[in-house]
């Protein structure tokens, strides 16, 4: 058709332009583990405060009870601790198996220190009998929700090249889903005391108002946070 011949037309001489040269392979480089501990001071009278904790890798037996592990402390405790008793506009757990990391979040926090004590708490909470068999059910049906909720014919054909991508093909995915179907509290309690509870490697970072920050300080018996 007429504008295929234009279209033609205007971008052939256009690619012309582009310098041409060899591709080259790079060499993959190993990624390193760095642990943050930073804050960032803005002009704001609220917090927001995050913990990241590495973990494991999707195809790991310990990926499945962490992210169900999540799900229920992110509406069972942080929750309550964070938004209800705390003041905070919100407070969630999160585990991404994709990446292998576990994260506490909350924003909109009048509070810095007492956000991380609560997640000094969660794996004594989990440990201690704070999960009933029921809400484990609860996290495994929220997990799936998440997983597998419908999809547009577009995002369906994302997601799988994304998967691809990532050298997740439809074995590893749905042996991920027969694992979650499998979770049970003991996993739970038995993740949280391994990866949760004074983990060697963790992160912290806090955007918060500077007066918060003169606060946490005086609270804090070592405040290294730069």
């Amino acid at each position: 058709t007429p504008n295929i011949q234009l279209f033609r037309k205007k971008l052939l001489p256009w690619v012309d332009f582009f310098p041409s040269q060899k591709i080259t392979i790079s060499t993959p480089k190993e990624h390193q583990v760095k642990t943050v501990y930073e804050g960032c001071v803005v002009n704001t009278n609220v917090a927001y405060v995050a913990r990241v904790i590495p973990t494991v890798p999707y195809t790991h037996p310990d990926s499945a009870p962490l992210t169900v592990l999540a799900r229920i402390l992110s509406s069972g405790f942080t929750h309550t601790e964070i938004r209800e008793k705390g003041g905070a506009y919100g407070g969630s757990a999160n585990h991404n198996p994709t990446n292998g990391i576990f994260n506490f979040v909350s924003y909109r926090d009048p509070n810095i220190v007492k956000t991380m004590l609560v997640y000094n708490s969660a794996a004594e909470f989990v440990m201690k009998g704070g999960i009933t068999k029921e809400q484990v059910l609860e996290g495994i049906l929220q997990t799936f929700s998440s997983i597998d909720s419908p999809h547009s014919p577009a995002s369906k054909a994302n997601i799988a090249h994304i998967c691809i991508k990532q050298g997740l093909d439809e074995k590893t995915r749905q042996q991920f889903r027969t694992r979650l179907l499998n979770v049970k509290l003991k996993d739970l309690q038995r993740v949280a005391k391994n990866y949760l509870l004074n983990p060697k490697v963790v992160s912290e970072v806090v955007i918060g108002g500077k007066d918060l920050f003169s606060v946490a300080a005086k609270e804090l018996k070592s405040n290294k946070m730069k």
